[in-house]
């Protein structure tokens, strides 16, 4: 999810473009400094040392579950290869980029980090050189993904280079409480066959069922401007989009947003989500809602179900969007990528290291498809078989995404946080009576056009 409130736009729309300017700035400041002028000149890492020893500095980001299991198969690595030893960094999402950029601008990125190829952050990074060129180490099965098939390796290509390795496919999904369904005497919807309308009436269903400290949802989607939050899926379901191709311009007309406003506000005044700020939105996944038992529905991608699963300690299920044409609005995208830096010394070994992490039968066993369904074949047939609950319903529900969605390629303006943070100023707005729906629309798409122009 993106980050927390912001309360930078309290007046009305008259008084948005100056305050928003307010907030691109200290971004521009941030990212300008990032990527001076000065070019792409790097500082190697630790690499080897000169007893041929060799320390690789991986980083990631996620929860506590992602961090015990990732360490463990770094620690399975080292016992295969004695001279190899790792410097693990970790930490949740909302510091992770910032910490990267800070690595980045020192020109000491570690060798090999998580990232997704296509979003706004990471093809900054791209664009200025500092991730390394894949391509020649697979090429030379240094990086095997000999038993991938084309279409997997292409998803770490960006403009015709690959700059990633796909850890996983996911898709976006509803993980509820099944025993609260029941404890409400609430039918679940059927996947591909109901609509925001049917939503809406479980929703007030499940509020009527339950004890009122029991949230019938814990948000609206993953979030601002995630690429595949609610508001994407709205817009796309009604056939266009947040963005244009090029990423230069908002592409939809402002009455669905004002529509999709509008069915948000209703929730709100409803109690069937809570009112902005009643969440953090950097909760630990232990401490969610959704895991405390406080709230039946949340959404999120299909790979942290798992997660999400095992922190609450009892059943879940998944759910689909809803509808209608809910298969012009889906898309199996890829979880993560594993990226090496431009600055590494020691590519050759951080690439083994990533085939190792994606192919290996008993890394995968541990890793469990945590980070999303695995593109080798031959792991993702043993994971199959040996799949606890969760997981089963994860990769059935992924099959469910790819007989209903549309290809699509994951792509984000530079912008966008600065633009996800005039929607959440603007929804709040909105919440407090200070905007309507249909003025809080026109403000976003003018105000978010001149963010992109500027």
């Amino acid at each position: 999810m993106l980050g927390g409130n912001h309360r930078l736009l309290h007046e009305a729309s008259g008084g948005i473009f100056m305050k928003k300017r307010m907030l691109l700035l200290p971004v521009v400041l941030i990212w300008a400094m990032v990527f001076s002028s000065c070019g792409v000149a790097v500082t190697p890492g630790p690499g080897a040392d000169t007893s041929g020893n060799i320390t690789i500095r991986m980083t990631w980001w996620g929860g506590q579950m992602r961090h015990d299991i990732t360490n463990t198969v770094l620690e399975m690595y080292s016992e295969i290869n004695p001279h190899i030893k790792f410097e693990a960094e970790y930490t949740s999402y909302d510091e992770y980029y910032p910490k990267l950029s800070a690595q980045a601008a020192a020109r000491n990125m570690p060798d090999v980090f998580q990232c997704y190829v296509g979003v706004a952050d990471t093809n900054m990074f791209i664009d200025e050189g500092y991730l390394a060129n894949l391509d020649d180490l697979i090429k030379n099965n240094i990086l095997d993904l000999s038993e991938w098939d084309e279409s997997s390796k292409s998803l770490g290509k960006w403009e015709g280079v690959t700059y990633g390795i796909s850890l996983g496919t996911n898709g976006n999904c509803m993980l509820y409480d099944p025993a609260l369904f029941v404890q409400a005497g609430v039918a679940v919807p059927e996947n591909g066959k109901y609509t925001w309308d049917d939503f809406e009436v479980t929703l007030e269903a499940l509020k009527k069922g339950l004890p009122a400290d029991i949230w019938p949802m814990s948000d609206f989607g993953t979030g601002g401007l995630n690429v595949d939050g609610f508001l994407a899926i709205y817009l796309r379901q009604n056939g266009t989009d947040l963005f244009t191709p090029d990423n230069q311009k908002i592409l939809f007309d402002p009455k669905y947003l004002a529509e999709f406003f509008t069915i948000k506000q209703r929730f709100i005044e409803k109690g069937l989500i809570p009112p902005p700020g009643t969440f953090p939105s950097d909760l630990a996944i232990e401490e969610s809602a959704l895991v405390k038992g406080k709230a039946v529905i949340m959404n999120m991608w299909s790979n942290i179900c798992n997660a999400y699963a095992r922190a609450a300690d009892r059943p879940m299920e998944l759910l689909g969007l809803p509808g209608p044409n809910i298969e012009k609005a889906m898309y199996l995208r890829p979880s993560q990528h594993l990226a090496i830096a431009e600055n590494s010394v020691i590519k050759e070994d951080a690439a083994r290291f990533i085939a190792y992490f994606v192919n290996d039968i008993e890394a995968n066993k541990v890793l469990n498809a945590e980070r999303g369904i695995p593109n080798n074949p031959n792991v993702r047939a043993v994971l199959a078989e040996n799949f606890d609950d969760i997981g089963k319903k994860v990769a059935v529900y992924t099959d469910y995404v790819a007989l209903n969605s549309v290809e699509r390629l994951y792509t984000q303006p530079v912008e966008v946080s600065v633009i996800a943070r005039l929607l959440e100023d603007l929804e709040e707005q909105i919440a407090y009576g200070k905007l309507t729906p249909d003025a809080a629309a026109v403000a976003f798409v003018d105000g978010g056009n001149e963010i992109l122009q500027n």
